[in-house]
């Protein structure tokens, strides 16, 4: 693929009473990119050229010297062989349940040799743990990974008819890391969010986490989380959360920023109540409006509070009739309350039906 071994010979024929003009001659090698000289002599020529261009088309032209112009005397066209090659493209991970999962597309030519086989090889510390072999031209090939953080040794290999192994192409493959670390968010009220990170430890890297929040692609938020937090958003808005792990990867000693999940999240409306309340001897009764009810509310509880702080649920507050999406409900409670108690009405959204919210207080 990158030589040719050329035999050129030259010869004067002259009458008995001439003498040889011994004319110099020379050898063009040429094509679209190179051109290589070299002098002849008269007789036999042979000589081996090196670092030619693979799958290529070469004019040698033999030529002698007029004096004026050089004359062609013989001209043959060569083509060199195709070049043994291959490439390893870049690969595509996927994380699944217990491994992880590499594609990669891999194209293998044939070249001025014959070849019995290719392979693929990945080596973990020198040693080979995964071997494939390989069809001719262009193909995909997908293999498992275990999942640890680890730098591996890739391997592109034919496997000669003389049983003689060429290496076609090698590099290192660091796949992209991987972190157990989680995180959960769960609306507490229509203008917070929870923040619940579960950060597992791993000895490879030493990462930290953070959380970005985006609207219409501009940060809003870039926290450090390492705990608990709550998030500040407004209502009837739609934002971005990304769960970010920023790290030194010592494999290669980068800088990375890994985008661990993505979520869009759309809050809320604002809560808009109107709560009245009226006494008439030993009877109270409350009286609620509540907008949006029917995409916001999953119940309104009433809970008696006792000055140790003992919580007895009373029960809930009655629908009474609806206008549109503003619900009206109705509450009575018959007697005195307890010294030092209180009574709290509050809602339960659908968006968290595990979180109370505190709307309003009755106290003695």
């Amino acid at each position: 693929e990158n030589q040719i071994y050329y035999e050129v010979e030259v010869i004067e024929a002259v009458g008995e009473d001439q003498e040889p003009s011994n004319r110099p001659l020379r050898l063009i090698i040429e094509n679209q990119f190179e051109r290589i000289e070299v002098e002849l002599e008269y007789g036999l020529n042979a000589q081996v050229l090196n670092n030619l261009r693979p799958n290529a088309q070469y004019t040698f032209t033999v030529q002698m010297d007029k004096g004026i112009v050089w004359t062609t005397l013989l001209s043959e066209r060569v083509r060199t062989q195709s070049e043994l090659a291959g490439v390893i493209g870049p690969a595509e991970t996927r994380r699944l349940d217990n491994a992880r999962e590499a594609t990669f597309n891999i194209f293998t030519q044939a070249g001025g040799e014959e070849i019995q086989f290719y392979q693929f090889v990945l080596k973990d510390e020198g040693q080979a743990i995964i071997t494939e072999p390989l069809v001719e031209g262009e193909q995909s090939l997908t293999i498992l990974l275990p999942l640890a953080n680890k730098s591996f040794q890739i391997e592109l290999q034919a496997i000669t008819a003389n049983s003689e192994l060429r290496v076609l192409d090698s590099r290192a493959f660091n796949p992209r890391a991987i972190f157990d670390s989680t995180v959960k968010t769960t609306y507490l009220y229509p203008h917070q969010i929870l923040v619940q990170p579960t950060i597992v430890a791993d000895p490879f890297i030493d990462v930290t986490y953070r959380l970005v929040l985006k609207q219409n692609g501009v940060v809003i938020e870039n926290i450090r989380v390492s705990d608990d937090l709550l998030l500040q958003v407004s209502p009837s808005q739609t934002y971005d959360l990304e769960w970010v792990a920023v790290y030194t990867d010592p494999r290669t000693n980068q800088d990375r920023q890994d985008v661990l999940s993505q979520t869009q999240i759309t809050t809320p409306p604002e809560l808009f109540y109107i709560i009245q309340e009226m006494r008439r001897d030993d009877q109270i009764q409350v009286v609620m409006q509540f907008e949006n009810f029917n995409t916001l509310l999953d119940s309104v509880y009433v809970d008696l509070i006792d000055a140790s702080g003992t919580v007895t649920t009373l029960s809930p507050m009655q629908f009474i009739t609806a206008n549109a999406n503003t619900g009206l409900y109705d509450w009575r409670y018959e007697g005195p309350i307890p010294a030092g108690a209180r009574i709290e009405i509050g809602v339960i959204l659908v968006f968290n039906p595990n979180f109370k919210i505190p709307l309003y207080q009755i106290t003695p």
